[in-house]
């Protein structure tokens, strides 16, 4: 039941209770926005009316058809504005009632939808929701007047067949090498910048808040002053350049460079947290927490509100650097808090201005900001010979989070990989994913990906080295016995089948570990080998451990380093012996790596 949701009722407008995640939001239905002025009679319009206030408050009195818990303001709002879109048409069309409505007429009325920037045909899933809107009619239509006379399910396949729609291509996540490069620059904008920024957009709020009762003219000499000390300064200069803006007016260099360096903080904290961008907005100045587990040292993480679940509280794995831009942010934004009750993380400012205006009202970030800041990070200047990133978005973020999490060859993600193994455990553990079942899925897809790419390397390799190279090789073998189902189809079934039987595979810059804790080298546990105790010491004498020939570089510069560090005169003895015999296992698996060709490859 979701009675409570309508906080005010009058006869134009309608005040909806909004939740925590909307805080600072209104949640209204204007009632004389419904029709198109001068249109109809009183009582045409008055029923109409009439008849869609009776039907939406019979969905709010229902709650949700399927699932429990109740309907949000949210989307009221959005059926509000469509059950409006709707009402339209019917007038255009002389209709003024929903009995009145045919078969025929819903066809028409698909018929007119188009995509959101008009070009083409609209997505499957929005005509959808057009038609779920009349089936709610009918579900409904005893407790409204003038309901729909008809089950628009009986024209499902006329839908199907007269209604062209489009299948939604989902977000993919940003390629690896992109989103590593842009993590990275993003981080290193704010350290290197980020401090300047804020300092000058305290000296212009400053300045500003002393100019009540001042001229125009007293104002802009002010303001001028302020801006001829910035431009003479190096940091400026520099940022001028990277930003490409070299002879542009002080006021939109800084405008610019502002909104540049707060999409670099939204990139990383979207990619680095993997937070729903409506999350990362509701976040506040106090989001950061620490905890300290019995074992170990403490850990930061995000406190704020989940898009999901009616918008309870919920917590983040917040690695290194999420308390350090959320420290910068929370700085560039004082001084235009500090008159204010706003503890908003993230808070809007007016187009084209580097500060928020003192004497405005200061409100939270819109939830559609954060795209366009972080383009103008992604298209600045200064990374023009970085890898391309196409169409971002912070969907593409947080499916780029978590590809990344679950990744099990991290060496890739250089300063990153410590946060995101300590994510992965987090989610391992179940503390982390809670009630957020789309990441959870997210997950799983990425997971089986990583692991089905890993293990068709290994299958594939006519060249094995490692002693667990025979682990390989009999399935290898297997696959062999039987030839007719060779080939790549009987090597994505035997995948298939070794995932669905809970094969653990851990790689690393220098081969494979085909887990099994029982012949673990490294000691490790139930969940997986010892990061702490994995090395390529450790590795090679194990009996989980495969090497293919993607891995033969790593492997020849080992061999290249040992042999110069064994011509020096000056080693003592003990040491000698210990490289010797690294270099001894390193010769092994270069010979099977080099020499020792399969007879029957896969």
């Amino acid at each position: 039941m979701s009675e409570g949701l309508i906080l005010r009722e009058t006869h134009h407008l309608w005040e909806l209770r909004v939740s925590n995640l909307y805080q600072g939001e209104s949640g209204v239905l204007n009632w004389l926005t419904f029709l198109p002025p001068g249109v109809g009679t009183k009582h045409q319009r008055s029923y109409l009316k009439k008849s869609t206030k009776q039907f939406l408050r019979a969905v709010i009195h229902r709650g949700p058809i399927k699932g429990t818990g109740n309907l949000g303001h949210a989307t009221v709002v959005v059926m509000f504005g469509m059950l409006k879109v709707l009402a339209r048409w019917m007038i255009k069309n002389g209709l003024w009632r929903y009995s009145e409505i045919t078969p025929d007429h819903v066809l028409e009325y698909l018929a007119t939808k188009k995509s959101r920037d008009a070009s083409g045909v609209p997505a499957t899933r929005s005509i959808l929701d057009h038609v779920m809107i009349l089936r709610k009619m009918w579900w409904h239509r005893s407790e409204h007047v003038g309901s729909l006379r008809f089950d628009p399910e009986i024209i499902e396949l006329e839908i199907q067949s007269e209604v062209p729609g489009r299948d939604l291509i989902p977000y993919s996540p940003v390629d690896e090498a992109a989103a590593i490069a842009l993590i990275k620059d993003a981080i290193d904008w704010v350290r290197t910048h980020g401090a300047y920024l804020t300092a000058c957009s305290k000296k212009i709020w400053d300045e500003q808040s002393k100019e009540v009762g001042s001229t125009k003219s007293e104002k802009e000499r002010r303001l001028k002053k302020i801006y001829s000390q910035f431009r003479d300064h190096d940091e400026f200069q520099k940022i001028q350049a990277e930003l490409g803006m070299e002879g542009s007016h002080v006021h939109a260099v800084l405008t610019h460079a502002v909104s540049v360096t707060q999409g670099a903080a939204i990139i990383v904290l979207l990619f680095m947290v993997g937070l729903r961008v409506k999350e990362l907005t509701r976040l506040d100045d106090d989001c950061v927490q620490w905890r300290r587990p019995e074992t170990g040292e403490a850990i930061s993480y995000l406190s704020g509100v989940a898009a999901k679940k009616a918008g309870v509280e919920r917590y983040w794995v917040a690695g290194e650097p999420i308390p350090e831009i959320v420290e910068w942010l929370k700085g560039f934004y004082r001084p235009a808090k500090s008159r204010s009750k706003c503890k908003a993380l993230l808070i809007s400012r007016s187009q084209g201005a580097p500060v928020p205006l003192p004497g405005r009202r200061v409100t939270r970030m819109g939830a559609n900001t954060p795209v366009t800041l972080m383009r103008h990070f992604v298209n600045a200047p200064f990374r023009a010979n970085r890898p391309e990133v196409l169409g971002l978005h912070p969907h593409k973020a947080r499916k780029t989070f978590a590809l990344f999490v679950v990744k099990r060859d991290k060496s890739a993600l250089e300063a990153l990989s410590y946060h995101y193994g300590h994510a992965y455990r987090e989610f391992t553990d179940g503390a982390y994913i809670g009630s957020d079942m789309q990441l959870a899925q997210l997950l799983r897809e990425e997971d089986r990906r990583e692991l089905a790419r890993a293990l068709m390397d290994l299958l594939a390799s006519n060249r094995l080295g490692g002693r667990g190279a025979l682990k390989i090789s009999e399935l290898q073998n297997s696959l062999n016995r039987t030839p007719q189902f060779s080939g790549k189809r009987a090597t994505e079934a035997l995948v298939d089948r070794l995932i669905s039987d809970g094969v653990y595979l851990a790689p690393c810059d220098w081969g494979y570990c085909v887990y099994s804790k029982s012949l673990s080298a490294c000691h490790g546990d139930d969940q997986g080998p010892n990061q702490l105790n994995r090395t390529a010491e450790v590795c090679s004498g194990c009996a989980n451990f495969v090497v293919t020939p993607s891995h033969l570089h790593w492997w020849n510069s080992r061999s290249k380093t040992d042999e110069e560090f064994l011509r020096r005169s000056d080693l003592p003895d003990q040491t000698r012996q210990m490289v010797m015999k690294r270099q001894e296992r390193t010769k092994k698996i270069l010979w099977d790596l080099v020499f020792s060709r399969k007879k029957a490859g896969v």
